[in-house]
C-alpha cells in the first residue's frame, strides 16, 4: 500500500493566517487531509479548497476547542494512521514517511513526532520533554537518535487511528492546554512509547499562538 493511503493529516484551525495555513497544506498536497476551522472562516476554507483537495472541511459557529475538534476530524478518518498537525508545524513528505518507519522499527509504539527546528532549520525548538508535573515543558533537548520522552507537543502527532481510539482520544474537557500531555500520559500508563523521532523534521514557527490574550490564556489554562 502507498504511504499516502495509510495516513490522514488533520488540522484545527482558529484565526490562523491564510498564508501560514497554505504554506503549510503545500508541503501536504499529496496526502488526504481533514481541516476543522473553530474561527468559521468561510473566505478561508474557499481560498483553501480552490488550491488543494480537502476530503472533509469543517466551518464551526461555535469554538469546539483543539480537543473536541481533532475528535471529531478524527471519526472522519479511514487510514491506519493519523497526523495531528498544527498549521504553524511546517513538514515534508518525506520526513512523514519517516514517521510511519517508527511504528514499523520499534514495539508499543503510542505516539511519534518530529524533531522541530526555527525557521531556517538552524536551531532546535522545543517539542518533547517532561510531563508538567515532573518539571518544566520549555526545556529543549537537542538529540541525537530516536528518543522517548513523557510528553510531545500536540503540535506534530501520529497515531494509529485505532489506538487514538481505544485510549479515548482527547479529554474534551481540556479546551486547548494540557490536551496533548493528557494524551501522551494515558498512552504511558498503557505501557506504549512517546518517540521523537531525530530524523524526522519539521520546523514549528512557535509564537504563532491560538490565543495571542494573556489574560485569557491564564484562564483556560
Amino acid at each position: 500500500m502507498n504511504y499516502r493511503d495509510l495516513v490522514t493529516i488533520q488540522l484545527v484551525l482558529y484565526d490562523e493566517q491564510e498564508d501560514l495555513v497554505l504554506k503549510c497544506l503545500e508541503k501536504l498536497k499529496n496526502f488526504r487531509i481533514v481541516i476543522l476551522d473553530n474561527s468559521n472562516n468561510l473566505k478561508l476554507k474557499e481560498s483553501i479548497q480552490n488550491k488543494y483537495k480537502i476530503d472533509h472541511y469543517f466551518l464551526e459557529k461555535k469554538n469546539l476547542g483543539y480537543s473536541k475538534g481533532h475528535n471529531k476530524l478524527s471519526k472522519c478518518v479511514t487510514s491506519k494512521f493519523l497526523l495531528i498537525l498544527n498549521a504553524d508545524c511546517l513538514i515534508e513528505e518525506e520526513n512523514i514517511f519517516k514517521l510511519i518507519n517508527c511504528f514499523e522499527t520499534y514495539q508499543n509504539v503510542g505516539i511519534v513526532s518530529p524533531t522541530t527546528f526555527d525557521y531556517n532549520k538552524s536551531n532546535f525548538t522545543y517539542n518533547g520533554g517532561l510531563l508538567p508535573e515532573y518539571g518544566k515543558k520549555d526545556i529543549i533537548t537537542e538529540i541525537n537518535g530516536d528518543t522517548c520522552f513523557q510528553t510531545v507537543l500536540g503540535s506534530s502527532m501520529m497515531i494509529k487511528k485505532k489506538d487514538f481510539e481505544d485510549i479515548g482520544m482527547f479529554n474534551e474537557n481540556l479546551f486547548l492546554f494540557f490536551s496533548d500531555d493528557d494524551l501522551c500520559r494515558k498512552f504511558k500508563l498503557k505501557k506504549k512509547s512517546v518517540i521523537q523521532v531525530r530524523n524526522a523534521i519539521a520546523c514549528h514557527i512557535h509564537g504563532q499562538s491560538k490565543v495571542k490574550n494573556v489574560i485569557k490564556k491564564i484562564f483556560l489554562k
